[in-house]
């Protein structure tokens, strides 16, 4: 791999063309064009002013900058982000208005506004959420072509139940790590005492230049960077314009535009598509086949006279038997048992890589997962090899497995990071506080109903005596007159 050297006295035109120049090199030298998507690296290829923003980011240090491009292209092939569109998102995210466009800031860069008051905590949508605000952010980047956007954060009626520091985090992350130079300005409005903890432990996770992004306001020192008719009456503004999510219509145009038209064959038979859905776990190809692991095959170091086993996990997704095949681009150093089969629907089956004793997984080593729906679960082996070699490429759905040693993985695998840690001690720190919250509140509901109660019968025993001496009036004030008088 070819590393540059920084040199102070480069223009950013010429820093960003030796950017460029450089990535393309160990492009070529690597041959790991797999690893980005085409767009992507088109874009690298023809599109300065996106150069130049890697080198704005990182201060026109080069050498950052070439490592940030790696690492945002990995990302964005590796999330599926050319995937993310209108017509993939749950309508009832648009719905639930808590993160959406609204107007612009004083710079004239267009605005996400996230109610922080309308989000819950759901791990199980977790990655959707995470799509859902990757889309928002694209969408503005396609406006700006290029420009930067800001972020209005609106604590307002939020509460410990309404924070999400993992989506926080992401959020953090997509503009340190994968949009070079696209962010002006966070601003955090009415930041609710309870909460103002955990923001504290957020601002440490940051490098300085980055903090001075962050921003907490409120209805006055807003206006510092929106003017008050690009602002919600809520936040000390003048618009009375409401977001208006799409409608059922909207989501079905928008899935027809990106939907690709299946074809069917001579036979009668349409093609699957070539969808892939990967997660942190798991990836699904075309629909109809599950892969565990998502993305890397994990290696130990193999001793001089033993093999090392990897399994890969596969589940039939499909309504429909389907028939699978394995393949390596280095045949010397792996064995894979099986290789080809066939799944019924609903089944699984775990094969097995093995790495030869004497053999390392190289950084260009891959396994190719292929699988095609099938109507005969009963096929023999050479009747199988005889349908693939005569199977249309647009019927069968792929994915590639990359083979990793898995010390070249432990940072990133089994050591947690310091933000790691913050992390999952300030969510403790949060669950506790909210458990004594709750705590305090049943107590003070049952101090409150207590003395409610004695305040109850406390009256209704003075209406009872009062309304004893109104009853025996006659007799009452003559004895109590005989009495002491």
């Amino acid at each position: 791999m070819v590393v540059p050297v920084d040199v102070p006295n480069h223009t950013d035109q010429e820093l960003h063309i030796q950017l460029r120049n450089t990535f393309l090199e160990n492009l070529n030298s690597n041959g790991n064009y797999d690893d980005y998507e085409e767009n992507d690296l088109e874009r690298i290829r023809n599109d300065d002013k996106y150069c130049q923003r890697f080198i704005l980011h990182k201060k026109g240090k080069l050498a950052d900058a070439l490592e940030m491009v790696d690492e945002a292209l990995r990302w964005r092939k590796s999330f599926g982000v050319k995937d993310v569109n209108m017509g993939t998102l749950p309508l009832e995210f648009f719905q639930a208005k808590a993160v959406f466009p609204y107007n612009k800031d004083k710079e004239g860069n267009p605005i996400i506004m996230i109610l922080v008051r309308y989000h819950r905590k759901a791990p199980e949508f977790a990655k959707e959420l995470r799509r859902f605000v990757i889309y928002w952010v694209e969408e503005m980047e396609e406006q700006t072509k290029g420009g930067q956007m800001s972020v209005i954060m609106s604590c307002a009626g939020a509460g410990l139940s309404n924070l999400d520091l993992d989506l926080i985090k992401f959020l953090i992350t997509l503009f340190r790590s994968y949009y070079p130079h696209s962010l002006a300005h966070i601003l955090i409005f009415d930041m609710p005492w309870i909460l103002q903890p955990a923001w504290k432990i957020i601002k440490a996770w940051l490098p300085e230049d980055f903090v001075d992004k962050i921003v907490f306001v409120n209805k006055t020192s807003i206006l510092e960077y929106v003017t008050a008719d690009n602002l919600p009456v809520e936040m000390g503004g003048t618009d009375t314009k409401e977001y208006q999510p799409p409608t059922e219509e909207d989501m079905r145009n928008a899935k027809n535009r990106t939907e690709p038209k299946r074809v069917a064959n001579e036979n009668g038979v349409e093609p699957k598509p070539s969808q892939v859905v990967i997660t942190d776990d798991y990836t699904v190809i075309g629909g109809i086949l599950k892969i565990n692991p998502a993305t890397h095959l994990h290696f130990n170091k193999p001793s001089e006279n033993a093999t090392n086993d990897v399994v890969i996990k596969l589940l039939n997704v499909s309504e429909k038997p389907i028939s699978y095949k394995v393949k390596t681009n280095n045949i010397e150093s792996y064995r894979v048992k099986p290789s080809l089969g066939i799944i019924k629907a609903g089944d699984n089956i775990e094969i097995n890589v093995i790495l030869l004793a004497g053999y390392l997984p190289q950084i260009t080593d891959k396994f190719l997962i292929m699988a095609m729906e099938i109507s005969d679960p009963t096929l023999s082996m050479p009747s199988l090899n005889t349908l693939w070699k005569s199977t249309p490429q647009d019927r069968i759905a792929d994915h590639k497995l990359k083979c990793v040693l898995k010390k070249d993985e432990e940072l990133s695998i089994t050591e947690e990071s310091e933000i790691e840690k913050s992390l999952k001690n300030l969510n403790l720190v949060i669950a506790n506080l909210e458990s004594k919250i709750q705590t305090l509140d049943t107590k003070q509901n049952s101090i409150l109903f207590r003395q409610s109660t004695q305040l109850c019968l406390t009256v209704l025993f003075i209406a009872m005596f009062l309304g004893h001496v109104f009853l025996h009036l006659d007799s009452f004030w003559p004895s109590l007159l005989d009495k002491y008088f």
